[in-house]
């Protein structure tokens, strides 16, 4: 009985850690999966926006021609110094259908990640930053995961 209880008691737990919600950005056909609980703040043809309790998930258009998957992790770094006040790591991360790049640094005394992503299609290349209170490991991987979320809908 008590074996029963403890494996009834583990699973809602588990359950409620790992609980998530996935999200459409319907104007880019993308979708992702973000933690239960956050709530969108904006949603328009440029920008998603969503806010959960210490962590935000940005994603917006970026649309510069001179950014190419062979120059895109220079790019994110002169992006990220206008935004983040220190840099403490970089490098490359791909996705099914991007090519990619991240930073890591502090922005306003928050943990921030920034992403970068090429469509290898030719199509929209998006730009994404995750925002997070706590500056532990378990923050970082959440951050990731919440990006390599991102895929498109076709």
């Amino acid at each position: 009985m008590k074996k029963t209880i403890f494996l009834l008691c583990f699973f809602v737990v588990a359950n409620a850690v790992f609980a998530q919600t996935n999200w459409i950005w319907k104007q880019h056909n993308l979708k992702f999966t973000l933690p239960n609980g956050f709530k969108v703040k904006k949603n328009t043809a440029n920008e998603f926006q969503a806010k959960g309790v210490g962590v935000e998930f940005d994603i917006f258009v970026w649309q510069d021609r001179n950014v190419t998957a062979s120059n895109m992790k220079d790019a994110l770094i002169v992006l990220a110094d206008t935004y983040i006040d220190h840099v403490s790591h970089y490098g490359e991360h791909d996705l099914d259908d991007f090519e990619g790049a991240y930073v890591i640094g502090d922005y306003k005394g928050k943990k921030t990640i920034f992403f970068g992503f090429i469509d290898k299609r030719g199509g929209t290349n998006f730009f994404a930053e995750v925002i997070f209170d706590e500056d532990d490991d378990d923050a970082l991987q959440d951050a990731f995961h919440i990006v390599d979320s991102i895929d498109r809908i076709d």
